[in-house]
């Protein structure tokens, strides 16, 4: 193969590459993990926030949130914010999504959800029976 197909290829296997990724985790998203028992929710701009579940002292899922009205890309809103329902907090959600998983341990306070609200319901259910058996 000459070398101009070769880098022809090479850039499209990039695109394609690129794309995928895009796709699995939107630059502007949350994407949740459970890693080594450590709730690990990614959002927009490098922010991550890890909960190790042992430090878990409450899970609840509340229903019509008001969230902070900081940091916004695409109807995501993360950061530290403080209001009078859940005091100073940590949050990365979807605005959109009327509820939100608040954990709270060690004086830390985390609210985050997913993509709709179906899926936030169901990791919260996912989440507690998890904690419930394997702690």
């Amino acid at each position: 193969m000459d070398k101009r197909k070769t880098n022809i290829l090479l850039a499209l296997l990039i695109i394609v590459v690129v794309l995928v990724m895009t796709v699995i985790n939107p630059p502007d998203s949350v994407y949740f993990q459970l890693v080594e028992d450590v709730i690990c929710v990614d959002g927009p701009e490098e922010f991550r926030y890890e909960f190790p579940l042992a430090e878990v002292e409450q899970m609840t899922l509340e229903e019509d949130p008001v969230y902070g009205d900081g940091t916004k890309a695409k109807g995501v809103v993360w950061g530290e914010y403080t209001n009078d329902r859940w005091g100073e907090h940590t949050q990365c959600v979807y605005a959109k999504v009327p509820v939100c998983i608040v954990v709270t341990g060690q004086g830390e306070t985390f609210v985050f959800n997913v993509e709709n609200e179906e899926t936030t319901r169901s990791l919260h259910e996912a989440l507690l029976e998890y904690m419930e058996e394997e702690m």
